[in-house]
């Protein structure tokens, strides 16, 4: 027997919360930040590498990527990117290895 009460479900299939808890929104608005990790290559003529490997824009992805995220939660998680970081090196591996 559980010593916790059960919650109410909303419409969306969510805890309602508590009695007298003030709810605001039904979704989570989390605010990120893109580290574009898109090194330029000096041998190639100063081009990006998703540009010389024939990778769609990034910036055009990102925005794709939140609207099928708040699509596929049903409205419930809707990404705000605020802030973006385009960074020319490569990202330090887990055994600390970093492409040159």
């Amino acid at each position: 027997m559980s010593s916790t009460p059960d919650l109410p479900i909303s419409r969306r299939g969510l805890p309602a919360g508590r009695r007298g808890v003030a709810r605001t929104r039904d979704y989570l608005a989390p605010r990120v930040l893109v580290l574009n990790y898109d090194p330029i290559i000096e041998a190639e003529g100063g081009k990006r590498l998703n540009a010389l490997l024939g990778f769609r824009d990034p910036r055009y992805l990102a925005p794709a990527l939140a609207a099928d995220l708040e699509q596929c939660s049903g409205g419930y998680v809707r990404m705000n990117l605020d802030e973006w970081k385009d960074l020319d090196i490569h990202p330090v591996k887990k055994d600390g290895f970093r492409y040159t």
